[in-house]
């Protein structure tokens, strides 16, 4: 019975097989096979899809594609011609991912006027929308060690993120053993065709203290910025004037 079964499933695999297709099983050293059989097939998210440089058109001859992953490999099915395209493809799929490491520094100003103030106020006819956001480019290394004399830094997480794909982290802030402050980061970073970094950027802040001024800061923000650039973010009040706590953050691309 055992040898009849076996014979079975060799004939329904002959049979599920094309005449005439060849098969391949392609090995990939650096991309995960599941999520490349999804990337050929077009079943990623747009956002991921665009991480990979945009969706994927499968050579001609090529009958299906499968993932293989005990092996990280993927199986290919079609003619001989098409399945040496597809190898070709994979091999300009299957590369390092660029990363991003995203540095960051939380500092609290005791008095938030050192960064004089980001919106005109006393303009006429100038209205505030808040909650503003005040980003300061291209920070010195001058400027950062003032700000950090300035202030009490809270915290300096950092993270590397591959190209394109989303990361975050949340951390708390204790003194004297009490919670002060719970907060969080999360970011995506993509390399432009410029070498430029595009960092969208989701800041949370919750201040547990009872003295605290600012209770909940929440900034969400999109930024272009140099490899290894600086900058400073900041929320702005109603009057104009920055709160309370600022934030620093430097990207650039690494090693993988």
């Amino acid at each position: 019975m055992k040898r009849i079964a076996l014979i079975a499933t060799c004939l329904a695999i002959m049979l599920a097989m094309p005449a005439g297709a060849d098969e391949a099983t392609i090995p990939l050293s650096h991309a995960n096979a599941a999520t490349m059989q999804a990337l050929l097939q077009g079943n990623l998210p747009d956002w991921q899809m665009r991480a990979h440089g945009g969706a994927v058109e499968l050579p001609e001859g090529v009958e299906r594609t499968e993932a293989v992953i005990q092996r990280n490999a993927i199986r290919v099915v079609g003619t001989e011609d098409g399945i040496t395209q597809l190898r070709n493809m994979l091999k300009g799929l299957d590369t390092p991912r660029a990363q991003v490491e995203v540095a960051t520094t939380w500092i609290e100003l005791q008095d938030p006027g050192v960064l004089g103030y980001a919106l005109a106020v006393d303009e006429p006819g100038h209205e505030i929308a808040p909650p503003q956001i005040a980003v300061f480019a291209d920070m010195s290394d001058d400027e950062i060690s003032a700000l950090k004399d300035a202030g009490t830094i809270i915290s300096e997480p950092r993270m590397i993120l591959r190209n394109g794909f989303p990361g975050g982290m949340a951390f708390e802030t204790k003194g004297e053993g009490e919670l002060e402050a719970l907060q969080s980061l999360g970011c995506v970073a993509q390399i432009s065709p410029d070498d430029r970094i595009k960092l969208q950027i989701d800041l949370q802040h919750m201040d547990h203290r009872p003295q605290a001024e600012q209770k909940d800061i929440s900034l969400q923000m999109m930024v272009r910025v140099a490899d290894g650039e600086t900058i400073l973010v900041a929320a702005v009040g109603e009057d104009g004037a920055i709160r309370s706590p600022v934030y620093l953050l430097t990207a650039r691309v690494v090693e993988q």
